[in-house]
C-alpha cells in the first residue's frame, strides 16, 4: 500500500517536451495546474495561493494566449 507523502505541494520545475518539424510554427505550450479551493490530504494549507501565483506568473505575459478547458459536465 502506498503511503501518503508528508507534504504534496506544487513544483515550479517545468517539464520540457520538444517537437521538431518544418511544418509547424515555433510555439510553447504550458499546461498549468487547475485552481483549487480546498487542500487535499497532505497538501499545504496555502496550496491555492501557490497555484494562483504560479498561474499569474505565466498568464500576465504580453504574448500569452490563454486556453481555458472546462469539463463538459460542469455548469
Amino acid at each position: 500500500m502506498n503511503e501518503i507523502p508528508k507534504e504534496e505541494g506544487v513544483s515550479e520545475e517545468p517539464v520540457h517536451l520538444e517537437i521538431v518539424s518544418p511544418k509547424y510554427i515555433d510555439l510553447t505550450l504550458i499546461d498549468l495546474p487547475g485552481m483549487i479551493r480546498v487542500p487535499g490530504i497532505g497538501q499545504p494549507e496555502n496550496i491555492s495561493e501557490m497555484i494562483e501565483k504560479m498561474i499569474l506568473s505565466y498568464i500576465k505575459k504580453e504574448n500569452c494566449l490563454i486556453l481555458a478547458v472546462t469539463p463538459a459536465n460542469q455548469g
